[in-house]
């Protein structure tokens, strides 16, 4: 009886942890990812990314992947049947700790690396939402997280109970001085994190500062780290 009681629980558990995600919305909903071209000429490449994609996107069964450069691309003007999501990798070099002293000179300890973002337009606002994830997460973990966020009871990303900015990433003196004087008169501490693991844990205390290399963008991205929400996007130059 003991251990039957415990089987249920734990079904019950899972029940209730599936019952937060509402897919009533995507219901008869075409989904169209959009990637841009990157340069690269191995079709293979994109393949993956497609089966990638598929294999975990469970909201819908019906869903186009296309690569366009998506400079002249009119995406507001599909109707309601259809969802646009604009899928963007970029190269990252962030901290490590090994082969290396972080303590003496973090600089000389990174490596580059994935990183993956989406955007989409939210339903009930019919506002665009980005969401980074910094770090590739192998089996398409990025797009189950994705999924979980915008399905999830609605959450305004904001800088209420934050209390470091991780940092995982060269900053320019440009950008150094751009976040002391944004954060000047705040509690929050900047936070080397050389182990990958403060980002990964989804910390509800946290910010990250994402800055796209290729194309350098003249912008940079303020990420909370409790649903890898864009909070709002600063300008580097005037």
């Amino acid at each position: 009886m003991k251990y039957l009681l415990i089987v249920m629980l734990i079904v019950i558990s899972n029940l209730s942890a599936f019952a937060q995600i509402d897919t009533s919305v995507w219901k008869r909903k075409t989904v169209l990812v959009v990637m841009e071209s990157i340069s690269t000429s191995n079709r293979a490449f994109y393949d993956n990314l497609e089966k990638e994609f598929s294999k975990n996107w469970y909201l819908t069964d019906t869903f186009h992947f296309v690569i366009d450069t998506l400079i002249n691309e009119n995406i507001n003007h599909y109707g309601q049947d259809t969802v646009v999501i604009i899928w963007k990798t970029d190269w990252q070099k962030i901290y490590i700790d090994r082969n290396c002293m972080p303590s003496e000179n973090p600089e000389d300890c990174m490596i580059w690396s994935l990183s993956e973002s989406f955007q989409i337009k939210n339903f009930q606002t019919k506002e665009w939402e980005t969401y980074i994830y910094p770090f590739y997460e192998k089996e398409g973990k990025s797009v189950l997280k994705f999924q979980n966020s915008i399905t999830n009871s609605p959450y305004k990303p904001n800088y209420k109970g934050k209390k470091v900015i991780i940092k995982n990433q060269t900053w320019s003196v440009e950008l150094e001085n751009l976040l002391k004087a944004k954060f000047e008169n705040t509690d929050l501490k900047i936070v080397l994190d050389t182990r990958n693991r403060l980002v990964k844990s989804n910390r509800n205390d946290g910010i990250y500062i994402y800055w796209q290399h290729f194309p350098l963008s003249k912008y940079i991205e303020i990420v909370d780290l409790q649903t890898n929400q864009v909070i709002e996007t600063l300008r580097l130059e005037k």
